[in-house]
């Protein structure tokens, strides 16, 4: 499993959810943390920074994976995260 560092972008949306979304998303997280893989390829802009997307309705997890780190970039709604 990878060290998970959070922006503070993405810090700031978690603490802002609900309870209920905090959970679902601190469980996609750990998920992606054990498989970086899960998450599908960004194209265009998003793909020259190596950026992966995760649906958890209805918002979007926006990520990177190096050799020990999974850097949580984003996290907003899906009608906002790609602008």
């Amino acid at each position: 499993m990878k060290s998970i560092r959070y922006s503070e972008s993405a810090a700031k949306s978690i603490k802002n959810f609900n309870h209920d979304i905090k959970i679902r998303m601190e469980e996609a997280i750990l998920e992606i943390a054990k498989n970086p893989l899960l998450g599908k390829k960004l194209k265009g802009n998003f793909a020259k920074e190596s950026l992966r997307s995760l649906k958890v309705w209805p918002y979007r997890v926006i990520y990177r994976f190096e050799s020990a780190y999974l850097d949580i970039i984003y996290i907003e709604h899906r009608k906002d995260v790609y602008r």
